[in-house]
Formats: C-alpha cells, sequence, structure tokens
C-alpha cells in the first residue's frame, strides 16, 4: 500500500465533481509526504489515518467508517521534473540497478519527505550493489519539490498486483471498465471481421493488437501489444499474451492458466536478440526458499522448479548470491526473432503440460527420433519436442525454431517427410540444458532494449491504424 499522506480541512480547495455520474467529492491538496507500503503503526505515527470528522463536506455514507486512509491511483510529473530526471540518466548512465517510481520517485516528494526510506530494502525485489548510492541521489534530485493530489473521498480500490487480479479486473470486472470507461477491444484491429461484430467474434480483452478472424480468445484472456495477422491462434481461458508475434499459416493454441511476454533484450555481448517470459498465472514469483536443497519446494507450472533444469548448481539455476525465487529463476533463452522466442515458449508450456501423457513419436516411427531417457530432463526430453510438423510435414523454410503447439498428432507423421537432423535439433533447442544463455525475469529487466520496444509498438500501431481505416 503506498499512502499518501495530505494536508485536511481546505475548504478552499474544495471542488465539485459535477461531471461526474456519482455524487462524491474531492479536494485539490498537497501531498505531504509518501509512505511506501506502510505499516498500520507507521501510518497511524505518521498521521495518515484519518477520521471521517477531519473532512469537510463528508457524505453520510462515508461517515460511518470509523477510520480510513488516502491511496495512489495515476500520477504524471510536469515538464520540470521530466527535465531532471533526463539530465539525471544523462549524467549518470548506464543505471545498472532497477529503480522504483512508488520506491525512489515518489517518495522524496513533499513537503516532509525524509530520507530514512533510503537504506530500507525490504519491499525490493532486485538489489543492486549501487541501489543506495543510486536512491540517495534521486533523493537529493527531486527533494523539495511539491506534489499535489486530487483527494477523492468516495472511491473503490482497485489491486491489480497479480496476474490473477490483472485478468480479474480487465475481464470479469464490469465496474472496473464501465467507471472507467474501458473497451474490451481497444485500438486493435481484426483482419476479416465485420466492424460491428469484432468484439464479440474475438472475445476476451483486445489491446493495442492486430488479430485475424481466425483467432478465438476465451472471455478471461488478455492479449495486449500482439501481432496475430496471419494464422489463427488459440486462447484458452486465464491467459494473459503480450507483445507476442506471430504470422505462420498454422493454427496455434496457448494452454489456460499461461502468462508469456516477448521481450527485446542485449544479449551478453550486446547483439539484440528476444526472449519470452513463461510463467503459470498461479506461479509466485515472490516465494522464497532459505537454501538449494529447499529449491525443490519452488512451483513453476505446478511442477517442482528443479524438474525443469535438473542437475544445475545454485549459481546456474538462481545466479551468484541472488535470492533463491522464480524471479531469478534462469528459464528462458534467447532468439533471434520475435516469433522464434513466442513458438520456442510454447513449445516449452505444452512439454510441462503434456510431458507424462503419451509419447509424441509412435513406437513405428522410433527410427527417426533419438531422444533422450525423461528421467534425465523430465520437462522438454519426453518427446513433445520444439517440432513443427504441418500435414505432416517439416516446414519448407528448415527454420527449426518454428513450433506449433509444442507437438503434432501422431496419425499425421510421415516417415517420407520427417527429418530425423532437423526433428533432433527441435528437441535440444526445447531442452533448456542445450542452451548456453537463460535469462530471469531479474536479468531481462537488466537487458531489455526499451527503445526497440518503442519502435517495435509504434510500428504496430501504424499497422494497426491503417487495417481499421485502410489508405
Amino acid at each position: 500500500m503506498n499512502v499518501h499522506q495530505g494536508w485536511r480541512n481546505s475548504p478552499s480547495n474544495f471542488l465539485s465533481l459535477n461531471s461526474i455520474s456519482c455524487l462524491f467529492y474531492a479536494e485539490l491538496l498537497r501531498c505531504s509526504k509518501v509512505l511506501q507500503k506502510p505499516t498500520e503503526r507507521q501510518m497511524r505515527e505518521e498521521g495518515a489515518v484519518i477520521k471521517p470528522e477531519e473532512i469537510v463536506n463528508i457524505t453520510t455514507s462515508a461517515a460511518s467508517c470509523l477510520e480510513y486512509v488516502f491511496t495512489d491511483s495515476n500520477f504524471f510529473f510536469d515538464h520540470s521534473i521530466s527535465d531532471k530526471l533526463l539530465k539525471f540518466y544523462q549524467q549518470n548512465k548506464p543505471i545498472s540497478g532497477e529503480i522504483c517510481v512508488y520506491g525512489d520517485y515518489l517518495q522524496p516528494l513533499g513537503c516532509n519527505a525524509t530520507p530514512d526510506y533510503i537504506n530500507n530494502c525490504k519491499n525490493v525485489m532486485s538489489m543492486s550493489d549501487n541501489l543506495i548510492e543510486t536512491r540517495r541521489k534521486v533523493y537529493d534530485l527531486l527533494n523539495g519539490s511539491p506534489l499535489s493530489v486530487l483527494a477523492l473521498k468516495r472511491s473503490k480500490f482497485y489491486h491489480i498486483g497479480t496476474l490473477s487480479e490483472y485478468v480479474e479486473s480487465y475481464c470479469d470486472s464490469t465496474d472496473l471498465r464501465s467507471e472507467l470507461g474501458l473497451s474490451k477491444f481497444s485500438f486493435s484491429a481484426c483482419v476479416g471481421c465485420n466492424s460491428s461484430e469484432k468484439e464479440a467474434r474475438v472475445g476476451g480483452c483486445i489491446m493495442h493488437s492486430l488479430v485475424t478472424d481466425q483467432c478465438s480468445f476465451d472471455d478471461r484472456s488478455v492479449v495486449e501489444f500482439c501481432k496475430f495477422d496471419a494464422g489463427g491462434v488459440t486462447v484458452q481461458e486465464n491467459c494473459i499474451i503480450s507483445n507476442c508475434v506471430y504470422d505462420g499459416n498454422s493454427q496455434l493454441t496457448i494452454p489456460q492458466n499461461t502468462f508469456m511476454q516477448t521481450v527485446p533484450v542485449f544479449d551478453p555481448k550486446g547483439q539484440p536478440m528476444y526472449v519470452t517470459l513463461l510463467y503459470s498465472v498461479k506461479d509466485d514469483l515472490k516465494a522464497k526458499v532459505s537454501s538449494f536443497s529447499e529449491a525443490h519446494n519452488l512451483s513453476y507450472f505446478q511442477r517442482s522448479l528443479l524438474s525443469v533444469r535438473p542437475g544445475v548448481t545454485s549459481d546456474e539455476l538462481f545466479g551468484e548470491g541472488c535470492p533463491l525465487t522464480l524471479w531469478n529463476a534462469k528459464l528462458f533463452p534467447l532468439s533471434s526473432t520475435a516469433q522464434s522466442s513466442f513458438l520456442l515458449a510454447l513449445s516449452c508450456v505444452n512439454s510441462f503440460i503434456s510431458a507424462k501423457k503419451r509419447p509424441l513419436i509412435p513406437q513405428q516411427a522410433s527410427e527417426v527420433t533419438s531422444l533422450k531417457d525423461s528421467s534425465s530432463n523430465e520437462c522438454f526430453s519426453n518427446g513433445h519436442a520444439n517440432t513443427q510438423l504441418i500435414n505432416g510435414k517439416c516446414p519448407s523454410n528448415g527454420d527449426s525454431r518454428e513450433i506449433i503447439n509444442g507437438c503434432a498428432p501422431s496419425s499425421s507423421l510421415d516417415n517420407n517427410y520427417v527429418d530425423k537432423n532437423r526433428y533432433e535439433t527441435d528437441t535440444k533447442s526445447a531442452d533448456l540444458s542445450k542452451h548456453k544463455v537463460l535469462y530471469s525475469f531479474a536479468d531481462i529487466i537488466k537487458f531489455k532494449d526499451a527503445q526497440r520496444m518503442i519502435e517495435e509498438r509504434n510500428d504496430l500501431a501504424t499497422l494497426i491504424k491503417h487495417a481499421i481505416s485502410p489508405p
């Protein structure tokens, strides 16, 4: 919880928001101090717990409350603050550690801001060596800057802090959509869809994406910044798919409860690459164990994390000196294109789900495969490999990185067209032990290429505009 403590009882700043359909009021206040995830004791000591009688023109319903607090909502910086931050970056780049907006940019603001938060790192997910020094510089830079807040007397608190809450908020909560004027089909285009029926035909919550009428999205799925403008992509229930690309002609299915996000990154040598984050929406990225011997207790896609990368050391899986969490687990291989990264991740999630169900290749076709015993790598070497077989044939372009659902129906296999070497290559690419470099979530934040992501999203926006209103 982030609490903005404001100056209260200021009738001169009282505003009536007549344009809003609900009968509630707001005050324009100066924030004295921002508290980042405070305890109840800290809120009381700082005077952030407010009694109803302290607010002028309090409504009857609000007066029935015993106590309440002001929490954060939307915020923005003006040009003066933006200019300071830009100059700070130019003078201190590269910034090696992650800087938190709430923890590092807002806490220096306000007339009563103090530097005591600088050494408090209990809420820091990724600790860098120079975090304390960087925090101190940011505090010196921004301290003394005023912070104005619009304090709403009556409001709702929507918490979108987990992947499951993200789906629930955008797909299930009609109140959130109606109160904020949100659409389930926002700045998107469906190629082949009639404009009047696109939202009903596509389903789900689609934002800033280009899709086709062959795509199918469950009503409880979120798709954002995606380009699925050729073949059909089926997204099952409770999925979040972000920044993914697929322009192939074959049908793909993303299994339920899957989170996928493709991110442009730099490899350790500085070369542009892509990586796709892959989690179950039920995974707990903050779950932590105290020793590597307990790492099997960390759940990844409802499996033991160690079953995904068997035989590795703690430093190989989590990095030297890093907390033992999914956040720091090195699970995501690099690819040269956004599409190949997305398809590789899709093959992996299908191998998680199908590992113990059935072999990919029937017994009579075993001569064209060379699979390791599943006991050595349960997740990826069980036959549900990274391979594309279309009507029983391997793709003509020879790109071993193409995957269709992570497996092919055994009834369609044709020994005349199954290439042994290609299949072995695909199997190895889906085996995490075969990748020299694997990134964790923490690594992706460190090596992300934000400029390339912005450029690619701008290109996607242009395509969407042309699809909506052809020139």
